[in-house]
């Protein structure tokens, strides 16, 4: 009986420490997680918030948007001059995913650029970071 109950005393004491790891490792994560969505700048969602680029030009990147990525290329060269990051890098990245599936080499070496000049605390570091996987 007396080896019944020790036996007992030890699973408890291991059911009640796999409790409390459990419980620890969840802690962790939801700080982890909160410590994730405050790190994630507000407008990364909404492009068109992201400063670098004059409101007038909005309409015309539209447009050239849905006519492909050569539109895009076009266009780029041709404003790049009155563009500046964060902005300019999130217009690259669009051009990217626009032309990966015609010329993949392009969409590699396009993105390496926007990553070597794009800094972490960037709002658009976590569209880089998304798409590392694809285009490395």
């Amino acid at each position: 009986m007396r080896q019944f109950l020790g036996l007992l005393l030890i699973l408890g004491l291991l059911w009640g420490g796999q409790k409390i790891f459990n419980y620890y490792q969840s802690i962790e994560a939801k700080a982890g997680r909160a410590a994730a969505e405050q790190a994630t700048p507000p407008n990364a969602a909404n492009p068109a918030n992201l400063p670098g680029m004059p409101p007038e030009l909005e309409a015309s990147l539209q447009v050239v948007m849905q006519e492909g990525h050569k539109s895009l290329r076009r266009w780029l060269d041709y404003y790049r001059p009155r563009l500046a990051d964060p902005r300019l890098a999130w217009i690259e990245l669009d051009y990217v995913t626009l032309v990966s599936a015609a010329d993949p080499e392009t969409a590699r070496q396009v993105f390496q650029a926007v990553k070597a000049r794009t800094p972490a605390p960037s709002p658009v570091y976590p569209r880089i970071r998304q798409l590392q996987k694809t285009y490395e």
